[in-house]
């Protein structure tokens, strides 16, 4: 069933696991357990969706194969989820600066 603006592929099964239903409960209830059950602090999911997609970003990750790890196939799904951190930003600056105006 989709909700929303939830992509289609939103049902497919990844490593094994349904991403609408685990075990007959829903997605939610089996992510706020994990997150539970791993000691760290209460989040959403579609968060933790923004933050691996941003953090392919921050490491460099190729476009594509980002996109085939977060199971995309338009890349306006890029644009909807990576967000550049002020500072990634300054560090391209920098960089492309000192491409720009190198001294001997």
């Amino acid at each position: 069933m989709r909700r929303g603006n939830a992509p289609s592929n939103c049902g497919r099964r990844a490593a094994g696991f349904s991403l609408n239903r685990t075990a007959g409960r829903s997605i939610h209830d089996a992510w706020k357990e994990l997150l539970q059950e791993a000691g760290v602090r209460d989040a959403r999911l579609h968060d933790a969706r923004h933050k691996a997609a941003t953090m392919l970003l921050v490491l460099g990750v190729p476009t594509r194969a980002g996109m085939e790890v977060m199971g995309w196939s338009q890349m306006a799904m890029n644009t909807r989820y990576q967000h550049l951190a002020p500072d990634l930003a300054k560090d391209i600056a920098n960089q492309v600066a000192g491409l720009l105006w190198k001294t001997n």
